[in-house]
């Protein structure tokens, strides 16, 4: 039971990191492909989409890892995971800029929702390492 209280935080992270990767490809995807010239043209919110659930998975991946880890490692990956979350944020803000018009769906749902559960896995993960490296092993 004390496993499961230590990794509480962690397990909230993962699941946060299994919402962006599934969410992201689903029900806060980016816009379709463009035709141009008879051919598909992917605009860069697509790129940005795909930023986001690589991110999402590393944040997913740590998160499972540190689960099993104690002390300043656990730490180490909790502050990891915080930077994923970040990035989460930063792509389709301000690394790979989607489109301009502000009812697409990359701005309306895929950057809002990249922003809340971005936000919430570095919050998450930041309190995490913070407790880790407060406690003494």
């Amino acid at each position: 039971m004390d496993k499961l209280k230590n990794s509480l935080l962690d397990i909230l992270v993962f699941v946060l990191g299994l919402i962006i990767v599934i969410g992201s490809m689903t029900f806060f995807s980016a816009c379709g492909p463009m035709e141009k010239d008879g051919m598909e043209m992917w605009m860069n919110c697509h790129w940005a989409q795909v930023a986001i659930t690589i991110s999402g998975a590393v944040i997913t991946l740590l998160s499972l890892i540190s689960i099993f880890l104690n002390g300043k490692l656990k730490s180490i990956f909790n502050f990891l995971e915080a930077i994923g979350g970040v990035l989460v944020i930063l792509f389709p803000t301000v690394l790979i800029h989607t489109c301009m018009m502000n009812d697409m769906q990359c701005n309306a749902v895929m950057k809002p929702c990249a922003i809340l559960f971005g936000a919430l896995a570095a919050v998450i993960a930041v309190i995490g390492a913070v407790i880790n490296l407060k406690k003494k092993d």
